[in-house]
């Protein structure tokens, strides 16, 4: 019995080890379940992120094309920019073919034309006069009759001849173009020659500006006032001429512009010597956009403009580093004054080297808060002080310095206070990089600027004249587009200071541009400042000058 007992015993216990291990056979099924499950899962997952990935692919592609479409055409837009905006062909013999391992048959060309380009500049320009492009035509007749147009003669006396006995008498005849407001005329100048023992002969001077043009000093003030003042374009000017029946080309033009500027020279740098004289200017910039010769690219050089609120001198500059508005007014004397200008690094080097007081503008503070006020009220609530700045401002243009300081203190002081104790509250609010922040960030980093008008009476709230005088040149360039050369450049500043600083002075720009024409010719170089708009002025109010009317001369 014994024997039967252990064996049930065992029979027993094996039972129990096989459950025991069904039991983990299957829970390892299960587990081999699950983790096929998660397995699935995670396949599944792959699949859809390979999916993705495909489709991100795709659209990355995509993007690609289109990036190269833009970055193409950006670049076309640019040499479009860069180049002249004639179509005319410039061969560049260094190009080398886009297929140069074929053989390519070229189109054919005209013999006689291959051949006379051949001696052109290789550079696409047209040869100049010097070198044979295109001959003299010489000076043209002006007949009165053929072109329907009034003729006025006038005589010029030879008067005294220094240096011996005059043994003969005689005379040249001239003729030029001539324009009083409305009319056109042909002008025929009969100037007396005398002959002396000697045989050298005297001839009266020209009573011109412009020595053997063919353009009167009416015509030439006509046509100054009419591209730096009315910003007509000499090409519109050429074409009206045209109707007229007067074939002026626009070289022509630009000739006496040219020309007429290297005699007026003298009285616009005599300008410049009378605005830096108070020591007080007010200053801006502007792009002026110069073609260089050859391929006809455009370079961007700088219009500058300088005034003491009764005249302006303008100036042309290659680029705008610091160093251009430095050299100017060092030229110019001007250390130790007082310098109005906006926020702009530029002019920074000219404030520590000459010792300049710079003061800030408060047109440009304020503008910052106004494109702000776009995305954010807040920069709303700053502007009626702003407003109540300039209105007090209004009020005190009739006195004195020494009367407008004392308001200022009273009145305008306490507002400044306000607004920058609002900025600087409002400043550690604000998102950095936002346009209120820039506001609130650019009147603190001119703090000391800014309140100068509370310091000295003579210096302006701010310097919308100079941007004033500046948009002049702006609506030019919108219409006459760009210089074509740097000495064009130049010479527009000049006319730009006659122009400007007339109309500063409430006098009509062509009345006062013909009255100096007739005067330079025999001033004394050291009275050429009597001259300036400013000075001519208040000669004429005075009594001492009679001013020449157009298309008279000087008696």
């Amino acid at each position: 019995m014994s024997g039967l007992a252990e064996i049930l015993d065992e029979n027993t216990a094996l039972r129990r080890e096989l459950t025991s291990r069904d039991e983990q056979l299957r829970a390892q099924g299960e587990q081999l379940r699950a983790q096929g499950e998660q397995l699935r899962a995670q396949g599944e997952q792959l699949a859809e992120k390979d999916r993705i990935i495909e489709t991100m692919q795709v659209k990355l592609e995509a993007l690609e094309r289109m990036v190269n479409r833009l970055e193409e055409a950006l670049k076309l837009i640019e040499k479009k920019r860069e180049l002249a905006r004639a179509e005319r062909f410039i061969a560049d013999s260094l190009q080398p073919l886009l297929f140069d391992d074929k053989a390519l048959q070229l189109p054919p060309r005209d013999p006689e034309l291959e051949a006379s380009q051949e001696d052109q500049p290789k550079d696409g320009r047209r040869r100049s006069r010097a070198e044979g492009g295109h001959p003299r035509k010489g000076r043209r007749k002006l007949n009165a009759e053929t072109l329907g147009l009034k003729k006025k003669t006038i005589v010029v006396p030879a008067g005294d001849v220094p240096g011996g006995e005059v043994v003969a008498t005689g005379s040249t005849v001239s003729y030029r173009v001539e324009y009083v407001p409305g009319e056109l005329f042909i002008v025929e100048t009969i100037r007396e020659q005398k002959t002396r023992a000697d045989g050298t002969t005297w001839t009266a001077p020209e009573p011109y500006l412009l020595p053997r043009a063919m353009c009167g000093d009416g015509l030439l003030a006509h046509v100054i006032t009419e591209k730096f003042q009315d910003h007509i374009p000499l090409n519109r000017q050429a074409q009206r001429l045209a109707r007229q029946g007067l074939s002026f080309g626009t070289n022509v033009l630009a000739g006496w512009t040219r020309q007429g500027f290297k005699q007026v020279r003298p009285l616009v740098k005599a300008i410049a010597l009378q605005v830096v004289e108070d020591q007080l200017l007010l200053s801006d910039d502007t792009g002026h956009p110069v073609q260089d010769r050859g391929d006809g690219k455009l370079r961007t050089g700088r219009l500058w403009t300088f005034t003491d609120q009764r005249q302006a001198f303008y100036a042309f500059s290659e680029d705008k580093k610091g160093e251009r508005p430095l050299d100017i007014l060092k030229h110019l004397g001007f250390e130790g004054g007082t310098l109005v200008v906006d926020g702009g690094t530029e002019y920074d080097p000219a404030e520590t080297t000459l010792g300049l007081t710079r003061g800030g503008c408060w047109a440009h503070f304020r503008r910052y808060f106004t494109n702000a006020a776009v995305l954010d009220e807040r920069a709303k609530l700053v502007l009626p002080t702003f407003q109540d700045l300039f209105l007090i401002e209004r009020e005190l243009a009739e006195l004195t310095p020494e009367e407008r300081l004392d308001v200022r203190q009273k009145r305008s002081a306490p507002l400044v206070d306000g607004v920058y104790a609002f900025i600087e509250e409002l400043g550690p609010q604000l998102r950095p990089g936002g346009l209120l922040a820039k506001a609130c960030g650019y009147g603190l980093s001119q703090k000391s600027r800014m309140h100068l008008f509370l310091e000295d009476g003579r210096v302006p709230l701010h310097n919308n004249l100079s941007e004033l005088l500046l948009r002049q040149a702006v609506v030019g360039r919108k219409n006459y587009l760009f210089s074509r050369s740097s000495g064009g450049a130049e010479a527009a500043a000049g006319w730009y200071t006659l122009v400007q600083s007339a109309k500063l002075q409430g006098l009509n720009p062509g009345a006062y541009l013909y009255d100096v024409f007739k005067r330079l010719p025999s001033c004394p170089s050291n009275r050429v400042a009597e001259l300036t708009p400013l000075r001519w002025r208040i000669a004429v109010e005075a009594g001492e000058l009679e001013p020449i009317p157009w298309g008279g001369f000087v008696t």
